[in-house]
C-alpha cells in the first residue's frame, strides 16, 4: 500500500536510536487505539531493544520504574505530539537527548504514524492472523471525549 512509503523510509533514518522510535510509536497506538499499529510495532520494538515488561507497562509509563529519562521524554513527547501541544521546553529536551535531528526525526514518525492509524482505521484494516499474537499485552486506552458532544 502506498501509505507504507514513508514509514519504510523513516525507519532508515537513524538520527533517534530505534528503541526510542519504536517506544515512541507504540505509545502513539495506544493513544490512537490502534491495534493494528501495536501489533506491527511491538516486534519491532522488541527487536530494537524495548522490553516486554515495557510493553506491557507502556499504559501506565508514569507510575513505571521501567522507564529510563530518555524513554520518559520520549513517550512524554507522543503524548504530545497526539494532543498537538508539544512545547518549546518539551522540544528543547529532545534536542538535549537526541540532537536537533534526532528530535525532529522523533516528532515526525509519531506524527505520521498517527496519520497511518487514521488511514487505517479509515479503511477498515484488520490486524492480520499472522500478527494477533502481537495483541496478548495490548491495553486499549479510554476513549477520549469529544468537544461539544
Amino acid at each position: 500500500m502506498a501509505h507504507r512509503a514513508l514509514p519504510q523510509a523513516l525507519r532508515g533514518r537513524q538520527n533517534c536510536p530505534p528503541r526510542l522510535r519504536e517506544l515512541g510509536v507504540l505509545r502513539l497506538a495506544q493513544l490512537v487505539g490502534s491495534a493494528y499499529e501495536w501489533s506491527h510495532h511491538r516486534p519491532m520494538a522488541l527487536a530494537a531493544g524495548v522490553t516486554a515488561d515495557q510493553a506491557a507497562a507502556l499504559a501506565a509509563w508514569r507510575e513505571s520504574a521501567l522507564f529510563a529519562a530518555a524513554e520518559r521524554l520520549v513517550l512524554a513527547a507522543a503524548e504530545a505530539v497526539h494532543e498537538m501541544a508539544v512545547t518549546d521546553e518539551l522540544f528543547g529536551g529532545l534536542q538535549a537527548e537526541l540532537g536537533q535531528a534526532g528530535a525532529i526525526e522523533l516528532i515526525v514518525v509519531i506524527s505520521q504514524y498517527e496519520a497511518v492509524a487514521r488511514i487505517i482505521q479509515a479503511l477498515g484494516v484488520e490486524v492480520e492472523a499472522g500478527h494477533r499474537h502481537h495483541l496478548t499485552d495490548w491495553a486499549q486506552p479510554e476513549p477520549a471525549s469529544c468537544p461539544g458532544r
